[in-house]
């Protein structure tokens, strides 16, 4: 199984190689058929992809880190929203950049739902693997009616309830789609957690 940062890094390649300025998974699989498939949405208008200096965003280390330093750059800088792609360089040796994707205002909204409509109960959602938050906030989406959503990677407990914060995509921004494990370059058979 990939992990959680390939599936991103993944998904980044086949938006560059097919034209789209953004995407990213919805974590859910079905590796039932062959090749396995893999939940994508991308991004069909108002997106853009940048390097930021991961100095500039706080030195993230973990991968839900990354979520919110990507989202508190966007948003502090103009941008309705921001993710990680997960692929980071050190272009001339003058420091490591994050790769990252953006989206306008009138993309998304942010909205605290809370963590029992997310992941079935009210939980720390840091129990939980993210891969878990990506599928409950798609899970949510399609129940609430929206195009598509995905955790920002904040949470918070107001009194015992646990909420989790959720950006859910306006009409028209979005297209989902199953991409295949060719497409994404996945390996025919993976070995011991996600390495090959």
């Amino acid at each position: 199984m990939p992990t959680f940062q390939e599936r991103f890094q993944k998904v980044a390649n086949w938006c560059a190689a097919n034209g789209y300025a953004a995407g990213f998974p919805n974590c859910h699989e079905n590796t039932g058929v062959t090749p396995a498939l893999y939940g994508t949405f991308l991004i069909t208008q108002g997106g853009s992809w940048q390097d930021v200096a991961r100095a500039t965003l706080g030195n993230p280390n973990t991968p839900r880190d990354r979520l919110t330093a990507a989202h508190g750059w966007a948003t502090g800088n103009g941008f309705g929203h921001g993710w990680p792609t997960f692929h980071e360089s050190n272009p001339g040796g003058t420091g490591v950049v994050y790769g990252t994707y953006l989206v306008t205002p009138a993309a998304v909204n942010w909205q605290d739902v809370p963590v029992s409509q997310i992941l079935g109960s009210n939980i720390d959602p840091t129990q939980r693997p993210l891969e878990n938050w990506f599928t409950g906030a798609n899970d949510w989406a399609v129940a609430s009616g929206r195009p598509a959503a995905m955790p920002n990677g904040h949470y918070a407990n107001y009194g015992g309830n646990w909420v989790m914060g959720i950006m859910s995509f306006n009409g028209g921004f979005t297209q989902w789609r199953d991409l295949t494990a060719d497409e994404l370059g996945y390996p025919k058979k993976y070995v011991v957690k996600g390495s090959w």
